[in-house]
């Protein structure tokens, strides 16, 4: 079983920031850990993305037809072609392991260019089961090592391949999962159709070695851009810790 439930919370408290930036580097930094993220000047490269988190860790692409297209832009971002794009970790001892029954966090920031089960904007790579993608416009879905879910709006479609998106996947000790997303300056919830987004009752192991493609041959890859992607292992931040980083940090960045 999956352990991914559809209980969300509700509301939204406002964050006066002041003068504070919350990014994912100071938000439970010693929770995170991946931080990849264009800088709009000299990183990522074609053939290897170094994480700002704290240890430095780096994705790689040495194959040219494997390798995505890098835009140094304010925000910058990589396109993906759909067809074999990816990075994969230099090491896999910085690969990202949920244990079953374990909490974690996971921030996108991205722009979608079609929607498809298959095509995986992160997974575990090598052989793992783990993927995380966009089947359509109102769903999204996480496979992990033994099981899978599918999660729908039971309103709108916030998944659409129109301009950038900002979401917040949040799973609790308990399986829990909380979907959030940004809505004119603000990050909130969204609720699900209990019909289609069915509780389970326990976890599963989640692991992650990869942005773009199912597997290290490229398979499935994801096609639009990846601007940043941040994991917290092992800790469900609180709704006031996603809102610090969604409006003082992203929104500013990002205007979405």
């Amino acid at each position: 079983m999956l352990g991914l439930g559809n209980t969300l919370t509700s509301g939204f408290t406002s964050y006066t920031s002041g003068t504070t930036v919350y990014s994912p580097a100071n938000v439970q930094n010693g929770k995170l850990q991946w931080w990849f993220k264009n800088n709009g000047t000299d990183n990522p490269t074609a053939g290897e993305w170094t994480g700002d988190d704290s240890s430095g860790r780096i994705l790689d692409q040495g194959v040219s037809n494997n390798q995505p297209t890098v835009t140094y832009t304010a925000p910058g971002f990589v396109t993906f072609d759909g067809v074999n794009d990816f990075y994969r970790l230099d090491s896999n001892t910085d690969e990202v392991v949920v244990a079953a029954n374990r909490a974690a966090t996971f921030m996108f920031v991205y722009k979608l260019n079609s929607l498809d089960a298959n095509m995986s904007i992160v997974s575990g790579g090598q052989g793992n089961n783990t993927k995380f993608s966009f089947p359509a416009n109102d769903r999204f879905s996480i496979a992990t090592e033994t099981a899978q879910q599918l999660f729908v709006a039971s309103t709108g479609t916030p998944f659409t391949t129109s301009g950038i998106k900002i979401l917040f996947v949040s799973r609790s000790s308990s399986g829990e999962v909380q979907l959030h997303t940004h809505g004119g300056g603000e990050l909130a919830s969204f609720p699900l159709d209990a019909g289609s987004s069915s509780n389970t009752t326990s976890n599963t192991e989640i692991k992650l070695r990869q942005i773009s493609g199912d597997d290290n041959d490229g398979l499935n890859s994801f096609k639009g851009r990846v601007h940043e992607i941040a994991v917290w292992q092992s800790l469900k931040l609180s709704q006031q810790e996603m809102e610090n980083i969604y409006e003082s940090y992203l929104f500013p960045k990002y205007s979405v």
